[in-house]
């Protein structure tokens, strides 16, 4: 696909390879929580050690992303890491609200 920019053809980015890259990013980024859900077994040190590798990750991975894309690294890590945090407070806060096993973690 091309598109006109004062008189010059600019190549669009193709939305199939755009879909491809986020799915695999967001394969990557996954794995990093799953492996540290899966080391530990006690529940409350899971969850730390959860958010921690995984802010260590959305850091790394924010500034990653900021450095390859010719961005601010440190406001991109930031940015990222926010948006993570929000995330997964929803999801966090959801998951509690509907799990009805939630006394069996009490420990």
């Amino acid at each position: 696909m091309q598109e006109q920019v004062d008189g010059k053809e600019e190549a669009l980015p193709n939305p199939y390879k755009a879909a491809a890259a986020s799915a695999l990013a967001f394969l990557c980024g996954s794995v990093v929580p799953l492996v540290a859900a899966v080391a530990i077994s006690q529940h409350r040190t899971r969850i730390v050690i959860i958010m921690v590798v995984t802010t260590i990750a959305l850091v790394l991975f924010g500034g990653l992303g900021a450095l390859l894309g010719g961005s601010p690294i440190r406001l991109s890590a930031m940015r990222v890491l926010t948006g993570g945090w929000i995330s997964m407070s929803v999801t966090f806060g959801l998951i509690k609200a509907f799990d009805g096993d939630h006394k069996a973690h009490k420990s």
